[in-house]
């Protein structure tokens, strides 16, 4: 048993072109997190889907999950609690050393207990405290089995934090443990969850008509996502009508752009070395605050200055965030995971 749970995470076959959008994903979230420097049309065109596709993708893994409610819980905080909490701790241990001061230690330790809500100290950390939280609140909805209630229960939740929830959690999260975004972005779950089994269909289908499909549909979504970085707004005045159309946008656009992220990562999925770096998402969102306070700090060392003077400039640095992230923090905070992973918690569940 101990051996099966150590060895559950990397035993497990891989969807290479879901590994690959994660670190594509990933990349725009690093980017994204350079903010003002990358440019305006840049900012609002990420932030349009780079969380959306992280829960889109949970949501397609979840479909491989058979474990009970509780068993689930167990491994869920192993998976993602525990590795959220060492994140957290060594976060702040890196900003006093590069600070030199304990000023912020209240701030953060409040942050830790309320969950690490979206906008504040922690930065990416509050996607895990959200993602737990939605992990196990869907374990709970998908026991009503019929996909249509499924989806109804979570249109309800979105319809909640749109509608009701002020100020909208998208713009001004406040909930402890993110509740609140959560309710916004479970609809991306849920349709991870729902339409795997399709998209896998789709992009392992050898038939002439489901290729055809694919194309057309994967290209489509491609010209939408360019269209928007180039700053043209399609179907902007229809989402514009109202407030529901609004709050329709909120899922559609970026469900788009998510396809077109998927065909892109399904036209890479060759490339071992995207597939491989994708495979550990974990410690990319846990350990990007954690390279850019090192490279700033090595930098400031050398009397040299980050400044970004072009968005190409700010893609570099996020290259050379997640090269420490993967060469340096990947192996020390790989090591500890496993270890925890190895531990037996309550068998009899």
């Amino acid at each position: 048993m101990k051996k099966q749970l150590a060895t559950e995470l990397t035993t497990k076959p891989r969807i290479a072109w879901v590994d690959v959008a994660k670190i594509l994903g990933m990349f725009a979230i690093f980017v994204g997190h350079l903010t003002p420097k990358t440019g305006d049309n840049f900012i609002k065109w990420v932030f349009i889907f780079n969380v959306p596709l992280f829960f889109f993708l949970a949501g397609c893994m979840e479909t491989k999950n058979q474990r009970t409610f509780f068993k689930n819980l167990l491994h869920k905080i192993k998976t993602i609690l525990i590795p959220l909490y060492i994140f957290a701790l060594a976060t702040m241990l890196i900003q006093i050393l590069a600070t030199g001061s304990l000023s912020n230690v209240s701030t953060m330790g409040i942050q830790l207990y309320q969950g690490f809500v979206r906008n504040h100290s922690f930065g990416a950390l509050w996607f895990l405290s959200c993602l737990f939280v939605m992990e196990i609140v869907f374990s709970l909805i998908k026991k009503l089995k019929k996909w249509y209630l499924i989806a109804t229960i979570s249109i309800i939740a979105f319809g909640i934090a749109y509608f009701v929830i002020t100020p909208i959690p998208i713009q001004t999260p406040s909930w402890w443990w993110n509740v609140d975004s959560m309710l916004f972005y479970i609809p991306f779950f849920t349709l991870g969850y729902i339409l795997y089994p399709t998209i896998q269909k789709i992009f392992t289908s050898k038939k002439l008509v489901l290729s055809i499909i694919r194309d057309i549909v994967g290209w489509s979504s491609i010209v939408y996502l360019v269209c928007l970085f180039m700053g043209r707004n399609i179907g902007g005045s229809i989402w514009a009508l109202n407030n529901l159309t609004m709050s329709l946008s909120q899922i559609v656009r970026p469900l788009i752009c998510i396809f077109a992220i998927l065909f892109i990562s399904k036209l890479l999925e060759n490339s071992k070395k995207l597939s491989a770096a994708g495979r550990h998402t974990l410690i990319f969102c846990g350990g990007e605050g954690i390279a850019r306070s090192l490279i700033i700090s090595m930098c400031s060392l050398m009397n040299i200055s980050i400044q970004f003077n072009t968005p190409l400039q700010s893609y570099i640095f996020a290259l050379v965030e997640m090269a420490m992230v993967y060469f340096l923090l990947k192996p020390i905070f790989a090591y500890i995971f496993n270890k925890i992973n190895s531990v037996k918690l309550l068998s009899k569940w």
